[in-house]
């Protein structure tokens, strides 16, 4: 989970997006999209970052 405390990151490189859970830039064939997670999982996800499933205006997309 990406320390609230921190600066957001800032915009990935080309080729890469930026992860809504860790707040990191990775390549954007490790990345997955919210709506494709199983829903137990991203119910787990949820519970730890509230509104991630509407998005994360706090990151840069």
């Amino acid at each position: 989970m990406r320390d609230e405390t921190q600066p957001a990151p800032a915009a990935p490189p080309p080729g890469a997006g930026c992860c809504h859970v860790c707040g990191r830039a990775l390549p954007a064939t490790e990345l997955q999209p919210f709506l494709s997670v199983r829903p137990g999982l991203s119910a787990l996800i949820e519970a730890e970052a509230p509104g991630l499933g509407r998005g994360r205006p706090d990151l840069p997309h």
